[in-house]
C-alpha cells in the first residue's frame, strides 16, 4: 500500500508538470531570447532571418506543411526511424549562418 502512495504521489508531481511545461511558454527561452536581442540586435536579426528562411524551404520542398510544432515532431520522428532519410534540402544554411 505504501508503494501505491508513493507511486501516485509520483505521477502526480510528474505528470502535470510536463502537461504544464507544454503549455506554456518557456520563461528562460523567452529572456534569453529578449537579452541576445538586446546586446546583439544586428547578429540576432540576421539569425531569426536565417533561420525563417529554412523553415520557409523545408514548407516549400513539402517536408514539413507548416510551422506547427507537431510537424516538427513529426520530421524528428522520421529522421530518428530511418538512418538514411533522404531530404531534399537545398538551402544552405550553413553558409546563411556564417554570413
Amino acid at each position: 500500500m505504501k508503494h501505491l502512495l508513493i507511486l501516485a504521489l509520483l505521477f502526480n508531481l510528474i505528470l502535470p508538470t510536463k502537461t504544464y511545461s507544454q503549455m506554456t511558454t518557456n520563461k528562460y527561452e523567452v529572456a534569453f531570447e529578449a537579452l541576445f536581442k538586446d546586446k546583439n540586435p544586428e547578429y540576432y536579426i540576421k539569425l531569426t532571418q536565417a533561420l525563417s528562411d529554412f523553415e520557409n524551404h523545408l514548407i516549400s520542398t513539402g517536408i514539413i506543411k507548416n510551422t506547427d510544432y507537431s510537424n516538427y515532431v513529426e520530421l524528428l520522428k522520421k529522421i530518428s526511424e530511418d538512418d538514411n532519410l533522404k531530404l531534399d534540402i537545398t538551402y544552405d544554411l550553413k553558409g546563411s549562418l556564417k554570413g
